[in-house]
């Protein structure tokens, strides 16, 4: 765009340039919080959707499983024990939750552990945030595995 002398001030295009930058810099803080970042390492699972890696708790991205303290929390919690046991875990920070926990794609090797906790039914896909994992939890209804045996019996 060129400014003509006649028309606006010269100092428009400069608080133009200004605000613009404001606001980009403004935006990078969040951005930043919400993802980008990796944590890496052997992991120690807290319950079915929380696991703790180099010191931080980690929430499954997309998922919700029984709490360790309900009935099957504790078998719900000892299926990702056993996915991730010995194995180096990598985790994708996507977003911080209220309880201000990274959120992450978690993975053991190339196994996505929120898709496989769903896959064998021992989590839901936690529409609130996601439609990602429907199509498998409703294979594992369907199927009867894990939680969802209780409902077919």
């Amino acid at each position: 765009m060129q400014w003509k002398s006649a028309g606006a001030p010269a100092y428009i295009p400069v608080m133009l340039a200004r605000l613009i930058l404001a606001g980009l810099l403004c935006a990078l803080p969040a951005a930043a919080q919400e993802g980008g970042d990796v944590i890496k390492g052997r992991a120690e699972v807290v319950d079915g959707d929380t696991i703790r890696l180099a010191g931080k708790r980690v929430r499954l991205y997309g998922i919700a499983a029984i709490e360790r303290r309900n009935p099957l929390g504790a078998e719900t919690a000892d299926v990702l024990r056993r996915m991730a046991a010995g194995r180096f875990i990598r985790c994708e920070v996507i977003d911080i939750d209220r309880y201000d926990r990274p959120v992450g794609r978690c993975y053991a090797g190339d196994l996505d552990l929120s898709a496989e906790m769903v896959r064998r039914g021992w989590a839901a896909n936690y529409d609130r945030f996601t439609k990602e994992f429907e199509a498998l939890e409703a294979e594992a209804r369907r199927a009867c595995k894990g939680v969802w045996r209780a409902l077919c019996h």
